[in-house]
């Protein structure tokens, strides 16, 4: 069964007409292809209509029912509306079909064809070499503003399985949780896709590319290069400072959008769990 999901709430009421209709249509579209549909959205709306009474319209209530849905569905469609990005409804349905590993695409909205699959990376690795560190910026410093990190944080917590978000909860359960700042920070500084170290055999998880780097104070660091977007990722271990990322900036050109998306794709990639440890 195909879980339809687009954005709905909006101030304008007939934008909000609009993406139901879209998203109806989208359902009897895909019905007529011999597909079985459920869209909460249209469910929803129909009983209002039919018996002339209101639902509650709380994110508790909407968000348990959309949880129940997408976990007995086969795929989730996400309608490629203005705004899905930013819907939480949306954002909350995407997670719970990533821990529930079920797949998720973004599709045309008339067409229902895929644009893109939104549950997997994107990426691929590179061989590294030292100009690398030279085009890249910590991603620190690409984040200018609270809002930015709150919207890391929702990307974060979005797009990684709740089983390992939580395992870096544990991790860090002797600290107070201020901010967003802390979720970009806690999760930046966590993943090391290196085990043994302190043993002198270091044991390489998943990456097939993994290079060693001189860092500060003659520390050695361990690095995996990555292309996402069309940008070098690079992920960067060591023993003493934990792990750092670093994104190439195009002499601080890099939109904040491409940064969020590159947050989204190392999110897919480390829920790939032979890419990390804790």
């Amino acid at each position: 069964m195909i879980f339809v999901s687009g954005p709905y709430s909006h101030a304008d009421v007939e934008v909000k007409n609009s993406r139901a209709k879209l998203i109806a249509q989208a359902c009897l579209n895909l019905m007529k292809r011999g597909e079985s549909t459920i869209s909460p959205l249209t469910f929803g709306l129909s009983i209002i209509e039919k018996t002339g009474e209101d639902l509650p319209d709380d994110y508790e209530y909407w968000g348990r029912l959309c949880e129940d849905f997408v976990r007995i569905s086969s795929k989730l469609y996400i309608l490629d509306i203005d705004g899905w990005n930013k819907s939480g409804g949306v954002l909350g349905e995407i997670r719970a079909a990533i821990s529930f590993d079920i797949p998720v695409y973004l599709v045309h909205p008339e067409t229902l064809d895929i644009i893109e699959r939104l549950d997997i990376p994107q990426y691929k690795e590179l061989e590294f070499d030292e100009d690398m560190m030279v085009k890249t910026s910590a991603s620190i410093n690409l984040i200018k503003s609270d809002d930015e990190y709150a919207q890391i944080a929702k990307v974060i917590k979005m797009n990684l399985k709740p089983s390992i978000y939580s395992k870096i909860e544990k991790k860090y359960n002797s600290c107070n949780w201020r901010d967003d700042f802390d979720v970009y920070n806690f999760f930046t500084t966590s993943f090391s896709f290196i085990n043994n170290i302190a043993f002198g055999t270091p044991a390489y998880n998943g990456f097939n590319n993994i290079a060693e780097h001189p860092g500060s104070d003659s520390e050695k660091e361990y690095v995996v290069a990555l292309e996402i977007n069309s940008k070098v990722v690079l992920l960067l271990h060591s023993v003493v400072r934990g792990s750092i990322i670093r994104i190439q900036d195009d002499n601080y050109t890099i939109t904040f959008a491409e940064v969020l998306d590159i947050y989204r794709n190392i999110c897919l990639v480390y829920n790939q769990q032979k890419y990390w440890s804790l």
